[in-house]
């Protein structure tokens, strides 16, 4: 079953200390040499810290993380989960003056109409976003409580469980799977990675029942959803003529949750990290999408709810918003 994206990248160092807080104050005269004709010519992309990271849960790879309570139902399992995840997730930077800002790493420049400000070149000039690959679950997609549906099939097995213990089962499972996500490359790995998260849960909920036929019922237990806002933020993103394609933590079954859930008509490409051969923060699972999409990095930006998604983002050389994906749509489009 998937869960966080979990991995970490190194941010680019602080070279020229011309970036601002996102959304922040910057002095009036930084802004009017700004202004000054053509040397506008290069601004590199230097995003914000993520606001979280999210687990993908289900015998299929992901990323549920740290973002706030309410946007997941507030359930014994996944409170568990998301203590368990906010461990990997930083804070939302603040709105800060130029001359204010601890570390000048964390945020970008807010320039023109799609712009992204990028450093590197002592040369200045505006880059268009053209493309947005989308973190899948705690962006796009989160997960409805399974542990009432884990309880009644276990039930329906004459194994009798309380709620907490499917809960804390429930949550083993996860860890398990949390590394693991990626080895579902085909079906036949596929079938072999959730077979042995299926066994974890029985065996940590102490129930002596068979795997291989349990293994559907632990599935069916695991019903996602689309978040609210997301489908339309992808929407508004396609009408401005972006490309999207997800970019998640997630072993291939991916792909059938997106078309059960009716997403995959707005997207131009999915890429899990089962494809890639490696999870975020590894730049890897980016320059497949990349590929897929047919830009480049400098003119790409990702959404996502962790910190290895704006560390990978940025090791991969994108712009990265944090969700949620309706707000970081509004900021990618202003």
């Amino acid at each position: 079953m998937p869960v966080a994206d979990l991995v970490l990248a190194e941010a680019p160092a602080e070279e020229d200390g011309l970036t601002a807080a996102k959304r922040g104050k910057v002095d009036q005269a930084l802004v009017e040499i700004l202004h000054l004709g053509a040397a506008i010519a290069d601004l590199v992309d230097e995003p914000r810290e993520p606001a979280g990271d999210r687990v993908d849960v289900g015998c299929r790879a992901g990323e549920l993380g740290g973002r706030d309570g309410a946007a997941v139902p507030l359930d014994l399992a996944l409170q568990l989960l998301l203590a368990r995840e906010r461990r990997n997730v930083l804070p939302p930077s603040p709105n800060e003056l130029l001359d204010e800002r601890p570390d000048l790493d964390e945020s970008g420049v807010g320039l023109l109409r799609r712009e992204v400000a990028h450093r590197g070149n002592p040369i200045l000039r505006s880059v268009h976003v053209e493309a947005v690959t989308i973190d899948a679950f705690g962006t796009l997609v989160t997960l409805d409580d399974p542990v009432p549906r884990l309880q009644a099939a276990l039930r329906r097995h004459g194994a009798e469980r309380s709620r907490e213990d499917v809960a804390r089962a429930f949550a083993a499972e996860v860890d398990y799977y949390l590394p693991r996500s990626h080895e579902g490359r085909d079906e036949a790995t596929l079938a072999l990675l959730r077979r042995k998260c299926t066994a974890v849960f029985l065996a940590a909920v102490g129930a002596n029942l068979d795997a291989d036929t349990f293994t559907p019922d632990f599935l069916d237990s695991l019903v996602f959803a689309v978040l609210p806002g997301a489908a339309e933020a992808c929407r508004t993103l396609a009408e401005h003529k972006l490309r999207l394609a997800v970019v998640s933590n997630w072993d291939i079954g991916l792909h059938a949750h997106l078309v059960e859930l009716g997403l995959d008509g707005l997207l131009d490409a999915v890429v899990t990290s089962a494809e890639a051969g490696a999870p975020k923060p590894e730049p890897a699972i980016w320059r497949l999408a990349l590929v897929r999409l047919g830009s480049t990095a400098e003119h790409t930006a990702h959404v996502g709810d962790s910190k290895a998604d704006a560390d990978g983002a940025l090791a991969a050389g994108l712009r990265f918003e944090p969700s949620p994906l309706a707000d970081a749509a509004a900021r990618i489009l202003a």
